[in-house]
């Protein structure tokens, strides 16, 4: 007599569509795996799930099966949450919305979202985001969070130090379309837009030239550079290039530009340019990514 014992696997997946003006929300079977702090909440899972809801730079809620208490990770505070199969391990995490009327086929998504406000402080707007990536083969998803749009007239060298030395943070790749979409977003608020018809402006982000690129013809497209955020993937989707960019074989540097039409691409220009150096570009800033801390 044979006996067959079959088990199944069932992954708890909730999408709660229009749950803010401006966010989604996705419930699902995960638990964190890579964090450096979190606050303790003493509410059941309803009551968590709407202080979420209400707190801008609330980013994830976990709930290891208590009725009681749960997590809360806000943005920056948390690298990576990994699936579990247990209907009473559950995360929630805000996406930002893309004016879709319906949930997602399921939660293996990528996506991000960000919060602007202002640093009474700084006296400026601060930007506060995060891109969320699957990674199919361990079954995790990891936050990579972005920090300000620094001003500062600098080289790409000096955006290096200042981004590490004032922010403790390095200069920010760009992940995903919608990470691109919510620099824009940065530019927009900060009024950068509307000097484009006096010239064109930009920020350093990450990316260098390799140095067995300088000169050869033959490199192109993104594999020409090498990267320093220890976020970003090996084949990140959310450098857009301008038209016909890049185009330089000398040690050039990647920037975000605001072009004269008031479109928005990546380009490169030489790592050591200054506004006093280039007529034709305006050197906005540079943005500055927090680096994800392991707990």
């Amino acid at each position: 007599m044979f006996f067959f014992i079959t088990s199944f696997l069932i992954v708890f997946s909730i999408c709660l569509i229009g749950i803010t003006n401006s966010s989604t929300v996705i419930v699902t079977n995960k638990s964190p795996v890579s964090y450096s702090s979190y606050s303790s909440l003493t509410f059941d899972w309803d009551g968590c799930l709407d202080y979420c809801v209400n707190d801008e730079m609330c980013m994830v809620i976990f709930n290891n099966g208590s009725d009681t208490t749960c997590q809360l990770f806000k943005i920056g505070d948390l690298q990576s949450v990994k699936r579990r199969y247990s209907s009473e391990v559950k995360v929630a995490f805000k996406l930002n919305r893309d004016n879709s009327s319906t949930c997602p086929a399921n939660d293996t998504l990528s996506g991000g979202g960000y919060v602007l406000g202002y640093n009474d402080t700084l006296r400026r707007q601060s930007y506060h985001g995060y891109s969320i990536n699957y990674d199919p083969d361990n079954l995790m998803w990891n936050f990579n969070s972005t920090g300000l749009f620094n001003a500062a007239l600098v080289t790409q060298e000096e955006a290096v130090s200042n981004c590490s030395a004032r922010w403790s943070g390095v200069l920010s790749g760009i992940e995903t379309p919608e990470e691109f979409q919510a620099v824009t977003e940065i530019a927009k608020n900060n009024v950068y837009e509307s000097l484009v018809k006096y010239y064109e402006s930009a920020a350093w982000i990450d990316g260098v030239r390799k140095p067995e690129c300088v000169g050869n013809p033959t490199c192109s497209g993104l594999s020409a550079f090498t990267f320093s955020d220890p976020t970003l993937s090996s084949e990140p989707t959310g450098f857009l290039w301008n038209s016909n960019q890049p185009d330089g074989t000398t040690k050039d540097c990647l920037m975000f530009k605001i072009n004269s039409d008031k479109s928005y691409g990546i380009d490169d220009e030489l790592c050591t340019m200054r506004n006093s150096t280039i007529s034709k570009i305006r050197l906005a800033g540079y943005l500055c990514g927090e680096v994800p801390k392991i707990r």
